[in-house]
Formats: structure tokens, sequence, C-alpha cells
């Protein structure tokens, strides 16, 4: 009866876990979730350390992934202007991952020196979706991306604050092998960030 007993929680776990792993497959925040590994990170109690590690381990395809920001063509490297439109860019690639596989994320914009959300997105492209966690925004895929999808294009337009204000921008993204659960993937996490410029200048006239 106790052996019984053992393989019903066992096997009552392993289901669990399958469909946990199915269910984050549209994201992570529609479960009230932020895993990026920002400063107000919510798994499973609020540690300040969240991210998919929490659930996600064990995989190894020398996966990688940058998010970087876009003027055009581009590349934003030091200071961002108030109301300019910019593109944020997620690019990641892995190797050897099965044909199942395929990856996700989430990604939130925050000040820096206070964690306050900065929702300044503009549409989210399609597979992804603008979803609100405790008072913050997080930009994250609504169904497993493929493999050969290596980049994500999100819109995101620079707001008015105050002149030298550092943004930061805190990726979290998994690369799955698609066994239904949790084992055999990867996570990477990691950031960038940018300082808000003063507001330019404009000529009304000029009198000599």
């Amino acid at each position: 009866m106790t052996k019984i007993y053992k393989h019903s929680i066992l096997l009552s776990l392993t289901v669990f876990v399958g469909i946990l792993s199915l269910h984050y497959s549209s994201g992570p925040a529609l479960n009230g979730l932020s895993v990026t590994g920002a400063p107000i990170g919510n798994y499973p109690t609020s540690p300040s350390s969240g991210t998919c590690n929490s659930c996600h381990s064990g995989g190894s395809y020398s996966a990688s992934a940058t998010v970087q920001l876009y003027h055009g063509a581009t590349q934003v490297t030091g200071n961002i202007v108030p109301g300019w439109t910019y593109t944020v860019r997620i690019t990641r690639s892995a190797v050897g991952l099965p044909t199942a596989g395929g990856w996700g994320f989430q990604l939130t914009c925050l000040n820096n020196a206070t964690n306050a959300n900065i929702n300044a997105w503009g549409t989210p492209p399609t597979g992804t979706a603008n979803r609100l966690v405790s008072g913050r925004n997080y930009i994250e895929h609504t169904a497993k991306i493929t493999n050969s999808t290596t980049q994500i294009n999100i819109p995101w337009t620079a707001p008015s604050i105050s002149p030298g204000t550092v943004i930061r921008f805190y990726l979290a993204l998994n690369t799955v092998n698609g066994n239904s659960n949790t084992t055999g993937d990867q996570v990477i996490s990691t950031s960038a960030q940018f300082t808000q410029a003063p507001l330019p200048l404009t000529w009304l006239y000029f009198r000599g």
C-alpha cells in the first residue's frame, strides 16, 4: 500500500511539473510572475534574484542572448533622447537544441535608481504581449518561440524624465528542449542600461 501511495505521489508531482511547464509556455507574467532578475522579481515569494532559474535548469546548448537598443539602423550605446522612438532588440542563439525545442523570454524596463516602472512600450510584435504584474509592465512570449527565430524587435519610446536618469532593461531568456518539463533547459539573464539625455533645444529664431 505504501509503495502504491509513493508511486501515486511521484506520478502526481510529475504531472504537476508538466502542466506547470506547459502553462508557463504562454509567459510567466500571465501567471503573476516576474522572473527577469530585476530587483523587483517576485518568484516565488518576492526574492530580488527571481529568474527563470527558479524552475528551469540542467541544459547546455551554448546559448547566448543580448538586449540592445536601436534608433533606426544605428545601435545606441550611451544617451537616449526623450520622445525618440527606439527598437529594443533581443538576439538569441543556441547550438544542438532538439527539434521540439525553442525559447521564451521576459523583459522589463526600470528606473535604475528607484526601480520604478517605465511603461514606454509600443505595440508588442506578434507572439508577444505587454503584461502588468505588481504594478510593473513586462513584455514576454505568448507561446514557445521556434528555435529558428533569432531576433525579437520591440518598439519603445524614451520617456521625458530628469536628464541623467539611468534606465535599465532586464531580460531573462529560457532555451527549452521541448520535453514538457523544466529539466534540460538553459536560462540566461542579462541587462542593458542607458542614460537620459537633456531635452533637445529648438531655435525659434536668431537675431544678430
